[in-house]
């Protein structure tokens, strides 16, 4: 990942007091890469991720990202 994109930008980019971030992860395949890139290397709190737990069903949730099924992010 640190080949394909800027971290050191992105870094700085999440560190600006004008900017606040939600990821939801749906538990889904990226929940690692998320702990990983955003909560250790970027150093993100855990309350900028929400479903971050690998479920086979997606916890019950609706697997489509639109935001017709994430109210709670909105």
């Amino acid at each position: 990942m640190k080949t394909i994109f800027d971290f050191k930008m992105i870094s700085e980019f999440l560190k600006r007091k004008d900017f606040k971030m939600i990821f939801d992860a749906m538990h889904g395949a990226a929940v690692p890469y998320v702990k990983e890139i955003f909560g250790n290397i970027f150093g993100l709190p855990s309350t900028s991720f929400f479903h971050c737990e690998n479920l086979e069903d997606f916890g019950g949730l609706h697997p489509d990202p639109n935001l017709v099924h994430a109210k709670e992010l909105v």
